[in-house]
């Protein structure tokens, strides 16, 4: 993978940070679902 790959997961991940961050913080409950969800469980990250 490529720097600018990298880059772009780095920002990706700080975004869905504070999309955490702002739903705990106004008691919202969220999910992942699909990809999001498979890369998070399967690959503790990104599907490569």
């Amino acid at each position: 993978m490529d720097d600018l790959h990298l880059k772009l997961h780095h920002i990706q991940v700080e975004i869905l940070n504070e999309i955490v961050r702002m739903c705990e913080k106004h008691s919202l409950e969220y999910c992942l679902i699909g990809g999001t969800l498979l890369g998070a469980i399967r690959h503790k990250g990104f599907i490569p």
